[in-house]
């Protein structure tokens, strides 16, 4: 369960043994009581009045009458668009993440925007009003790095900051020695060889047909950026905006080349009647008749279909307009609301690849786990527009998509041998999800507890997981559906 502070308290008693004896029941009913902030999202209440308080209450109704008051005064949340913010009259506030809080901050500061809101010293701690941008920024970054998540938190807040026209500001933040020193804190790699790339003006114009002279590629505007922050950018390319949420989860990617995969430690003949078997499972339980497996490993690299409301997120006017349109959109839109989804035992996969030894490959392919989770929500009945789209990602060519089917079919035999599971009865489950560029919350009932997962350890919380790049965290609420 995440942290929950009280900065004030205020008890009125007859004496002060009443006062003593009411505090641990307080803490106790703080414990128990269901509130928003439980997973990744961070609610911050300015206020709550609890009334009159019987001397002999026990925690578990005074934590139910917490629930009650918090939800009577309303809460205000951070919505979708990256640059709105809560009113700063709001008795409760929540923002989707701590990532969250603090992209919406950096940008409303790039912006000269008002920050003196009750809520901002709450929801980010170090930050301290008055100062300018090129200090806050260093105060985030630092935060950022000390992260369990940093190598995620760090390219995607950046990333966000450069998208809305502080890339200039961002360089100032840090000199070199001390860019280097939040890289090697952020688990990030340093990018050698971008000054060694040859500037595009230094090489040799080309003549295209009939002495036609082609003109040269403009210059690289990385090159302006210190080395720690071009390094960092680099990093952010996995953060796209298809993961933003209520949009529609499957797109189509460009064709790949047909090239032979090969999967380390499977034949091609393993492989191919591996695949075979597979599809003709999953086309006979739709109906449909069973294709090559090659066409398989090209389903598995295509992306999800886009849906003609998707639209993509608009950068603003930036004082680096080439490097600012090129970089990859974040997960900006973020939503602090959870959102209904069929498939809440996809990520209930990942402990399983974790028991195989997925993290121990050497070396481990990126995004591979999400290239696995992509093949298993294709095999099944999972809805266009589920949110559960949103923790996949597709393979992009072939020789990644056989890797994926490789690992899926280890983890499906590794289900049915320890618990009689199958992939249909472990995904496909009702849960509540909640997703931010650092976190992935599955939110159950006490009805949705099974036993036979329960058996296997696979609804204990991972925690964060580096081959994943997020936290995941499961909870199990203690209402039941209706």
């Amino acid at each position: 369960m995440s942290e929950r502070r009280v900065h004030r308290l205020q008890l009125r008693a007859a004496d002060e043994a009443s006062v003593t004896r009411m505090l641990p029941r307080l803490e106790d009913a703080l414990r128990c009581a269901s509130l928003p902030g439980d997973d990744a999202r961070v609610l911050l209440v300015r206020r709550l009045a609890l009334g009159r308080i019987a001397p002999d209450i026990s925690p578990q109704a005074l934590s139910m009458l917490i629930e009650r008051q918090v939800a009577q005064a309303g809460t205000a949340w951070a919505e979708n668009n990256a640059e709105a913010v809560p009113p700063p009259q709001a008795e409760v506030v929540c923002f989707a993440s701590p990532l969250d809080a603090r992209v919406r901050l950096g940008l409303r500061l790039l912006r000269g925007a008002s920050c003196e809101a009750w809520y901002w010293p709450l929801a980010v701690p170090e930050f301290e009003p008055g100062l300018p941008f090129v200090l806050q920024a260093r105060r985030v970054l630092r935060t950022l790095a000390a992260w369990p998540q940093a190598r995620i938190a760090v390219p995607a807040w950046v990333a966000a900051m450069v998208r809305a026209g502080g890339a200039a500001t961002l360089a100032a933040a840090m000199n070199e020695r001390e860019g280097t020193g939040l890289l090697q804190q952020a688990a990030l790699p340093v990018l050698e060889d971008l000054d060694d790339r040859p500037a595009p003006q230094d090489r040799p114009s080309e003549s295209g047909p009939h002495g036609v002279q082609v003109p040269d590629a403009p210059a690289d505007p990385l090159r302006s950026l210190p080395r720690w922050l071009r390094s960092v950018l680099q990093a952010s390319g996995g953060f796209d905006a298809e993961l933003a949420p209520l949009r529609s989860h499957r797109s189509r990617s460009e064709s790949v080349g047909a090239t032979r995969a090969t999967v380390p430690g499977a034949g091609p003949e393993a492989l191919e009647a591996t695949a075979s078997v597979d599809t003709a499972r999953a086309q006979e339980r739709a109906g449909a008749s069973p294709t090559s497996p090659k066409a398989e490993l090209r389903q598995a690299t295509e992306g999800p279909r886009k849906s003609p409301e998707a639209s993509p997120v608009v950068a603003r006017p930036t004082d680096f307009p080439p490097l600012a349109t090129s970089l990859p959109h974040v997960l900006l839109e973020q939503s602090p609301y959870l959102e209904p989804t069929a498939c809440g035992g996809l990520l209930f996969l990942l402990p399983v690849l974790a028991r195989l030894g997925f993290a121990g490959q050497d070396p481990l392919p990126a995004d591979l786990a999400q290239h696995v989770l992509h093949l298993a929500l294709q095999r099944l009945p999972v809805d266009d527009d589920d949110p559960g789209w949103q923790l996949a990602r597709p393979a992009p060519d072939l020789e990644s998509g056989a890797r994926a089917l490789h690992w899926l079919r280890l983890a499906r035999r590794w289900l049915w041998r320890a618990g009689r599971l199958g992939l249909r009865r472990l995904v496909l489950r009702p849960a509540r999800l909640g997703v931010s560029a650092t976190h992935a919350d599955l939110h159950f009932t006490l009805d949705d507890v099974d036993l036979r997962v329960r058996r296997l350890g696979l609804d204990i919380d991972p925690g964060w997981l580096p081959w994943y790049g997020r936290v995941v965290g499961f909870h199990f609420e203690g209402q039941a559906r209706p």
